[in-house]
């Protein structure tokens, strides 16, 4: 009855629609695993953290985020992508995709990519180029070695 009236107040002096607000409860997020940041953000099932000026190279963000307790992300749908995307914040960071010897994308956990988020022209196969960054909200194959400075990495936790 409570969240009723102070509904219909909002409504009347704060001019929003109730029935957007009484449709759409607040969805629970639920407990934090141990081990998972407590700023760590939840999407999905999964938890991300945004890691900045802790490495330069791939192998190095790999490595922090086995370290703790997480991996590099995986954006395997759109809806995650773009999750991620909003995450960065207009950040270069490393993400967890990396090209293997047959020229074939998968992510760390094992899987092939079947979504994909590339950048116009990418990926453009420089020699070396065989890790994933995001970059203005697409994907870049990169090397560490190239004119956009790559500040960090994107973490998450499983479910």
């Amino acid at each position: 009855m409570r969240t009723y009236i102070l509904a219909i107040a909002a409504f009347l002096f704060g001019g929003f629609s109730v029935q957007a607000q009484l449709a759409k409860p607040a969805a629970a997020v639920p407990k934090r695993p141990l081990g998972v940041p407590v700023d760590a953000k939840h999407f999905n099932g999964k938890w991300y953290r945004v890691y900045v000026g802790e490495v330069k190279s791939w192998s190095g963000a790999k490595e922090r985020a086995l370290a703790v307790g997480g991996q590099l992300a995986c954006a395997a749908d759109a809806p995650t992508h773009a999750f991620l995307a909003e995450l960065a914040s207009n950040r270069t960071l490393w993400i967890g995709g990396t090209r293997r010897a047959e020229a074939l994308w998968y992510w760390v956990n094992g899987a092939q990519f079947s979504f994909t988020a590339w950048g116009p022209g990418q990926p453009d196969a420089t020699r070396g180029e065989d890790w994933l960054v995001l970059h203005g909200g697409r994907w870049h194959d990169n090397n560490g070695r190239g004119q956009i400075p790559i500040v960090g990495f994107i973490a998450e936790w499983p479910k």
